[in-house]
């Protein structure tokens, strides 16, 4: 008879495939997006890690450097003078566990439909960016606050798209 370990949850398989798919969704047009599913994705994982035996968690030289590095920063912050601002510095360092988040939730989706997912999000926002920097239509915001400007007689959109980290900033 298998464990209690070993026996797959379904919730947690659901929510670890829904939150690989919207963060790889968000991924072509939201910053917040990507932060609010990067941290549900972590969630979903640690609670896989710590239900589950299966072959789909990494290896311990793999996950030890990792907490090495977290215990080596903590130490680093508890002897400077400003404890605090280390601390407040060190917030966005979460995004480093993120491929160790990202195996389990790939071992539940299949990695080609999410690819095609994706493929059509980055054409869709892709197409948009050019239309909204070609010719200046801004149709995610509202008339009041549209952020458009005119530059060398063609429009230059201000907006989701314009920024040269994103996908379709790059593209451009």
């Amino acid at each position: 008879m298998p464990s209690q370990k070993t026996i797959s949850n379904p919730l947690k398989d659901k929510g670890l495939a829904i939150s690989v798919f919207s963060l790889f969704i968000f991924s072509t047009f939201s910053i917040a997006g990507i932060e609010f599913f990067t941290i549900i994705l972590m969630s979903f994982a640690l609670w896989h890690y710590f239900s589950t035996d299966s072959l789909d968690k990494p290896p311990l030289w793999l996950v030890a450097p990792f907490f090495i590095w977290l215990a080596v920063a903590l130490l680093s912050a508890l002897v400077n003078p400003n404890i605090l601002r280390t601390l407040s510095n060190m917030k966005g360092e979460y995004r480093l566990l993120l491929p160790l988040a990202l195996l389990p939730a790939f071992s539940k989706v299949r990695i080609r439909t999410l690819l095609k997912v994706y493929v059509v999000f980055v054409c869709i926002i892709s197409i948009y960016s050019i239309i909204q920097f070609k010719f200046g239509v801004d149709w995610l915001r509202p008339d009041g606050k549209k952020l458009i400007t005119h530059y060398m007689n063609l429009f230059h959109g201000k907006g989701n798209f314009s920024h040269h980290l994103t996908y379709a900033g790059f593209m451009l």
